[in-house]
């Protein structure tokens, strides 16, 4: 398969390539830019969120620069929606292989997960699991909810480019 070479990686070319590993390749539901509501009622937006088989949800905050990255640990809220069972960091593989360290022992503090991204916009893989929540499954109509929000945010992608990846 041809791949289009995206020079600089950039929020949405990540979320295009969690979209196509998580959506298209696994089958899973996968939404990006959800707004989800933390444990006090507060609110905050997820880069992206995906909904395993067995019904968890999977938070990915996606990172394009050392700078971003070290700012998510300063934000008043940190991803504490009572949905979420796991949150990863999905990075480009040169910004994790320059800042390894810091970025390893950052997600270990708040037991994140890391995801690269390659700089062809591809999935590269998973190099550290997150540890798990302790929450319920989503119930199917909290799965159909963020599946009716996928379905009116993915169009918008599919036309700026997301066909050009297969």
């Amino acid at each position: 398969m041809e791949r289009k070479e995206i020079v600089k990686l950039n929020e949405e070319s990540i979320q295009i390539a969690l979209g196509n590993h998580y959506g298209r390749e696994l089958g899973m539901i996968s939404v990006p830019n959800v707004l989800m509501y933390s444990k006090d009622g507060g609110m905050y937006e997820a880069d992206f969120i995906t909904i395993t088989k067995s019904g968890y949800l999977t938070e990915v905050e996606v990172k394009i620069s050392i700078s971003d990255f070290r700012a998510d640990f300063e934000k008043q809220r940190y991803h504490d929606s009572p949905h979420v069972n796991s949150l990863y960091y999905a990075l480009p593989k040169e910004l994790y292989q320059k800042h390894k360290e810091e970025i390893d022992n950052s997600c270990d503090k708040v037991g994140a997960g890391i995801i690269l991204i390659r700089s062809d916009s591809w999935w590269d893989g998973v190099v550290k699991k997150p540890k798990l929540r302790k929450v319920e499954p989503l119930t199917v109509y909290e799965k159909l909810d963020y599946a009716r929000l996928g379905c009116m945010k993915w169009p918008k992608y599919y036309y700026r480019g997301m066909n050009s990846h297969g």
